[in-house]
């Protein structure tokens, strides 16, 4: 079932997006709105599937010849 997202939720997803390592806090900030609003957000964002997990993006140009070998890009 499709679920409908308001500026907010968009907000979060959108900064997540752009840095998964940003803080709920930080995100509250670039929002204007309460840190514990984006925790909840973003828990019902999960609840809801839309996010499934935060996920790193791996620049394996910064890893030597032997890493790059070991490491899943």
């Amino acid at each position: 079932m499709p679920h409908e997202l308001d500026d907010i939720d968009i907000g979060i997803v959108t900064s997540l997006q752009a840095d998964g390592r940003k803080s709920f806090r930080q995100i509250a900030r670039e929002l204007d709105i309460s840190t514990p609003t984006v925790q909840a957000r973003y828990q019902r964002l999960v609840n809801i599937g839309l996010i499934k997990s935060i996920s790193p993006v791996i620049d394996s140009t910064n890893l030597t010849k032997e890493r790059k070998d070991q490491v899943q890009t």
